[in-house]
């Protein structure tokens, strides 16, 4: 069960998995894939987690940005991502929207909200489902295609951005999932 603080709405894993597969769905159907990087830019949300996961199961590789940078660092990050696809809280997306005019390679602006708020609200983007039992993820290269894209505090400079593929993620967090057991 996950329990959201602000709001005290309770999750069960379970929707929490569901929702992940139909994100996952959901961003295929805007012909996400291997290759593709989504970023996300919000303030903390139940929606992340399943939208990492979802994005991971397409197989493309995602990417953070913080909803409190300035618009000339969150433009720097875009820049070199350059996202298919990028997820806002409403707050991000009232922020950034006029840098956001700036770039021509994000072809889907999804907004976490149920009304209408920018190009796409989160609810009109989650349209397919399927049962998680039924779903199977993206195969991906492990040891070759990107799954995380982290950028570097920027202590002597601008940040640097890291790559991690598939493999190495999961070795990462594997050790450290083993080193807390």
């Amino acid at each position: 069960m996950s329990i959201d603080a602000d709001t005290n709405k309770k999750t069960t894993f379970s929707e929490l998995a569901q929702l992940s597969v139909d994100i996952a769905l959901s961003l295929k159907r805007l012909n996400v894939g291997v290759g593709d990087v989504v970023s996300i830019c919000c303030d903390k949300r139940m929606e992340f987690m399943p939208t990492v996961v979802g994005i991971l199961c397409t197989g493309a590789a995602f990417s953070a940005a913080d909803n409190s940078m300035l618009d000339e660092n969150i433009l720097y990050r875009l820049n070199i991502t350059k996202p298919k696809v990028l997820f806002l809280s409403k707050d991000a997306y009232e922020k950034h929207q006029a840098t956001l005019r700036k770039v021509d390679y994000i072809k889907h602006t999804i907004v976490y909200t149920d009304e209408h708020i920018g190009p796409m609200s989160f609810k009109e983007f989650l349209t397919e489902h399927a049962p998680i039992e039924d779903f199977e993820a993206t195969p991906v290269e492990g040891w070759k295609d990107i799954a995380i894209i982290q950028f570097s505090s920027g202590t002597t400079g601008m940040p640097k951005a890291a790559i991690f593929t598939h493999k190495s993620f999961m070795m990462v967090t594997g050790t450290a999932l083993c080193d807390q057991m």
